[in-house]
């Protein structure tokens, strides 16, 4: 799969900002494990279909707006950061 860094790159890049629902969804299959929740301030939403319906929904009420990252990954472990804009 790669690194942490590679990893937070392919969430922003083929996740986040992939508009087609089947392309994003192959993208979530292959970059977040099956059992992922994601959380924002408008709910929870868990397992890989629902999280990219979530973010299809995120993109669809954003149109023409794009998730990109303003700064390197940082790795400390398995873990990442990033710093993004929308």
């Amino acid at each position: 799969m790669g690194t942490v860094a590679d990893v937070v790159r392919r969430m922003v890049t083929e996740v986040f900002n992939e508009r087609d629902a089947g392309r994003r969804l192959t993208a979530v299959e292959d970059v977040f494990a099956a059992d992922i929740t994601f959380v924002d301030p408008e709910g929870t939403v868990s397992g890989r279909e629902a999280v990219a319906a979530k973010i299809g929904a995120l993109l669809a009420g954003a149109p023409g707006f794009v998730f990109r990252l303003v700064a390197p990954v940082q790795e400390v472990a398995d873990l990442g950061l990033d710093r993004w804009q929308f």
